[in-house]
């Protein structure tokens, strides 16, 4: 996921600050999402799909650890 996010990101022009702010989220906490330290919340995923326009299993492609299936 981190990889999708940064570039949708940048791709919208949004600094880090910026989509946290529209997430309802403190910085840290989206540098870890988007660094794939921290798993997103499900509201926070919701709100990315809405906000890229994506499919959300677009956006957790890369957000599913296939070790654990």
């Amino acid at each position: 996921m981190s990889i999708i996010l940064k570039n949708k990101r940048q791709s919208k022009g949004l600094t880090q600050a910026q989509l946290s702010d529209m997430l309802n989220i403190s910085v840290r906490t989206y540098q870890y999402i988007e660094k794939g330290e921290r798993k997103p919340s499900c509201d926070v995923v919701i709100k990315l799909q809405a906000l890229f326009n994506q499919p959300i299993d677009c956006l957790l492609e890369q957000a599913v650890d296939t070790k654990t299936l």
